[in-house]
């Protein structure tokens, strides 16, 4: 009995294994008549053996009733048994931008480790550690490179992405005069993918405020803001009006000084 463990291409990847069943029977010579005369024939183990597929690194065993090649029983007259097992290359764990296009030309992919008592299926990958960006789970949490990733292991050979993002997320804050439409001032707020941001336009409103301005529109949210997951900068706009105040004979304001310092 000869089994290979072969690629879907038919490349030989492991060592074949091979068993014997050798079978013995007793001849005795006549000397006078010249005559052979044959006994039975007999062996002391006439089957072969089972035996489980191994566990072959980067691979997966693609028909589950391969697991194990049961015992077969042998007779001298059995013609020679050639048995092939069928691996398929196990999957990767793919890092891809929010837009799904590959960040580093896979330099990164994760491939699946074996599963160490399972040949048709994968373990759980690590996840890659890529200098500059966070990966994220489906539902766009963050998480710890060197962490392992669930994959689905019932689809050993495909591949599954994962989510990476900037590290650097930011928020930018603009301060308009309606007026003039000048930008008075920007807030560039930078955190990581998910983080919650603790900013307030409070303080900066006030500011203007005695600095003659009247809020118009506070377009940041008053429940804040967390940083975002997909690479993209949030902005928001604040926007300040001129107070006016009339002037009138009974409150002419002083020449040369503001009307309202």
């Amino acid at each position: 009995q000869v089994i290979k463990y072969v690629d879907e291409n038919g490349r030989e990847i492991h060592e074949e294994v091979t068993e014997t069943v050798t079978f013995e029977r007793d001849a005795e010579f006549d000397e006078v008549t010249g005559q052979v005369n044959y006994g039975e024939w007999h062996s002391d183990k006439a089957e072969f053996s089972a035996k489980k597929s191994p566990v072959i690194n980067g691979y997966y065993l693609k028909d589950k009733n391969q697991e194990n090649i049961p015992s077969k029983q042998v007779q001298v007259d059995t013609a020679d048994d050639n048995e092939t097992v069928v691996y398929g290359k196990l999957g990767k764990l793919v890092p891809e931008a929010p837009d799904h296009k590959p960040i580093d030309g896979g330099q990164h992919d994760a491939d699946y480790p074996n599963n160490p008592n399972d040949p048709t299926k994968p373990g759980n990958p690590v996840i890659p550690n890529i200098p500059g960006y966070t990966p994220l789970d489906p539902d766009k949490h963050p998480l710890k490179p060197g962490d392992t990733y669930p994959i689905d292991s019932n689809k050993p050979g495909d591949n599954t992405p994962i989510i990476y993002v900037k590290t650097d997320q930011h928020i930018n804050i603009k301060y308009i005069d309606n007026a003039t439409n000048e930008t008075l001032k920007t807030d560039n707020l930078t955190g990581k993918p998910g983080e919650a941001s603790d900013y307030s336009t409070s303080a900066s409103i006030l500011a203007f405020e005695k600095q003659g301005y009247e809020l118009v529109v506070d377009g940041y949210p008053k429940d804040g803001v967390k940083f975002s997951t997909d690479d993209q900068d949030q902005n928001y706009t604040v926007t300040l009006k001129h107070v006016h105040q009339k002037v009138t004979p009974d409150n002419p304001g002083v020449p040369g000084q503001p009307v309202d310092p």
